[in-house]
């Protein structure tokens, strides 16, 4: 599997062998495979066998790996951080201290630890800000960029930060909320109202659900597909995951949107301009 020499599918063919072994035999291997430098679906097979670990367990290789690896899998190892309580805290621990960036953390995930209680919704409130409660108020305040005239390339660049991992748009994206197909039609305003206030007309369907399994890790996402023995979730990134209901110690829907209010903090009127521009056609 390390042997960077060896054809691609015999690599890829023997990594879930690796799961079997303990973790201080894996962990040396998968340091490896997880290095800049290695084919993205060497990179992409390695970290679903890291995920079989466990965040706990597989924590201080992450930290090891967080300076070192490019932007997707360095993406993917602070979802596994984040996908548990206990690790998601020391993340933050650090973050607060200046020794990551708060950057690396999803949206979804902001909102999702904003909302919850204790140490760790003060940390997340810290360092990621409280989107404010007053929809109506921040689209009034940012209702003049439909006026402005955005630029659709630099639009299609804010799409790519903020917006990627849950639509598609064209041939950029991932197909997880809702479709984008009638944006064209939509008059400006509606748009941004849409944008900017997720839950203000969300369907039943686009609800997310919350999942804490019996490991203590916390899942959010829509649900795909379940039967009396498990559940699907589709995540943000179009990542799926099934969850045996064996494993699922409280599942619960949130009535909300999978996308979370508060997106002007990450945005600002200039480019959400260019987003409305870009979203629209407007050439």
């Amino acid at each position: 599997m390390s042997d960077a020499k060896a054809p691609l599918d015999q690599r890829l063919a023997a990594l879930p062998l690796l799961s079997q072994r303990p973790w201080d035999k894996a962990e040396p291997v998968l340091r490896t495979l997880l290095a800049e430098g290695q084919p993205t679906e060497l990179q992409a097979a390695a970290f679903a066998v890291l995920k079989k670990y466990g965040a706990d367990k597989a924590s201080p290789l992450v930290y090891e790996l967080l300076p070192e690896t490019g932007p997707m899998v360095r993406r993917d190892l602070v979802t596994l951080l984040t996908a548990n309580a206990k690790t998601a805290l020391a993340l933050f621990k650090r973050m607060d201290k200046g020794e990551i960036s708060p950057a690396l953390v999803d949206v979804e995930t902001r909102w999702r630890y904003q909302r919850g209680a204790g140490e760790l919704r003060d940390l997340a409130v810290k360092l990621f800000g409280q989107p404010s409660e007053d929809r109506a108020a921040v689209i009034a305040d940012y209702m003049d960029c439909t006026q402005m005239k955005g630029d659709a390339k630099k639009g299609r660049e804010v799409f790519s930060m903020i917006c990627i991992t849950c639509h598609k748009h064209g041939e950029l994206g991932v197909e997880v909320g809702p479709p984008l197909s009638d944006v064209k039609a939509k008059p400006p305003e509606a748009l941004l109202s849409d944008i900017l206030d997720p839950n203000r007309m969300v369907e039943a369907r686009w609800c997310a659900y919350t999942i804490e399994t019996q490991d203590g890790r916390a899942l959010s996402g829509l649900v795909a597909a379940e039967s009396a023995d498990s559940v699907t979730l589709k995540m943000m990134g179009g990542l799926s995951e099934t969850i045996q209901r064996s494993q699922i110690k409280k599942m619960v829907s949130t009535d909300k949107s999978l996308m979370p209010p508060g997106l002007e903090g990450a945005i600002n009127k200039e480019q959400m301009a260019d987003l409305l521009a870009f979203l629209r056609g407007v050439q």
